[in-house]
């Protein structure tokens, strides 16, 4: 027994292909938008780039800076008293 060619017709009369075929212009930009951003965020987070300017690779010093950073306690300390109700928030 010989199998059917498949045909463009073919594939577009079959509901189970139809649905695939119409679904993928949309799945295509949406993996488009939501990936582009997401690994431009990690590359931005291991390089040292600045505005109109490439980076260069710098691995996890930037995690390191950030870790060591006396003035990223000072805030977080401050974050943690508001949720806490400690003091209002200065307007």
């Amino acid at each position: 027994m010989r199998g059917r060619a498949v045909t463009t017709k073919g594939l577009l009369e079959r509901e189970s292909s139809l649905g695939v075929i119409l679904m993928l212009p949309g799945a295509l930009l949406l993996m488009v938008f939501m990936a582009y951003p997401f690994f431009l965020g990690i590359w931005l987070s291991i390089t040292d780039s600045m505005i109109a300017r490439m980076g260069h690779f710098i691995g996890l010093r930037n995690f390191k800076d950030l870790l060591s950073s006396p003035v990223r306690w000072d805030d977080e300390s401050d974050r943690r008293d508001r949720a806490a109700g400690g003091h209002p928030a200065d307007s």
